[in-house]
C-alpha cells in the first residue's frame, strides 16, 4: 500500500534545495492578503533546472555591478532635485522597519537630503511595529500618516 503524504498550505509536493544557499522551495514568497484563499497554490521560491533559487542568481548579478558608477549616478540624480532652500527634496515611504529606517538615515546624513517621510499604517499595528515606527519618526524624520477610515 503506497503511503501519499498530505500536502498543506499550497506549498509544492517535491522539497527541493538550492544547491547554493540551501533554501527550499518550501520558503513562501509574499501574496497579497486578499490573494490569499484556502486551497490556493502559493508561490515560491524558485529553483532552477540548475538547481541555484532566484535569490542566488540575483545576488550573483549584484556582483557584476560598478557600484561606484552607480553612486555617481545617484548623487547626479539627488543634486537635481536637492533643497536650495532648506525645503524638503524628496520622499520616502516607510513603516518605520530596517529598509525604510535605512533609506531615510542614508539620504539625510549621508547625501544631505531634507525628505518627508510618508506611511501607509497597517489597520492594526503589532507592538514592535508600531515602536519602531514611533522611534524612527522620534529620531529626527518629519512624517505624513495616511490612515483610510477602517472600514
Amino acid at each position: 500500500m503506497a503511503h501519499h503524504r498530505e500536502i498543506k498550505y499550497g506549498l509544492p509536493a517535491e522539497v527541493r534545495f538550492c544547491k547554493v544557499c540551501v533554501m527550499s522551495n518550501q520558503r513562501p514568497s509574499s501574496v497579497p492578503e486578499f490573494k490569499n484563499v484556502i486551497g490556493a497554490k502559493k508561490p515560491t521560491l524558485v529553483i532552477g533546472e540548475d538547481g541555484v533559487c532566484d535569490a542566488c542568481k540575483s545576488a550573483e548579478q549584484k556582483k557584476k555591478i560598478d557600484w561606484n558608477k552607480r553612486e555617481e549616478e545617484l548623487i547626479q540624480l539627488l543634486d537635481k532635485h536637492r533643497s536650495k532652500d532648506g525645503s524638503y527634496d524628496c520622499l520616502v515611504p516607510g513603516s518605520g522597519g530596517k529598509d525604510s529606517v535605512m533609506q531615510a538615515h542614508i539620504l539625510k546624513y549621508k547625501y544631505g537630503m531634507n525628505q518627508l517621510t510618508f506611511t501607509w499604517p497597517p489597520i492594526m499595528y503589532t507592538d514592535y511595529g508600531y515602536k519602531n515606527w514611533k522611534s524612527w519618526i522620534d529620531s529626527g524624520f518629519d512624517n505624513i500618516t495616511y490612515t483610510p477610515i477602517g472600514k
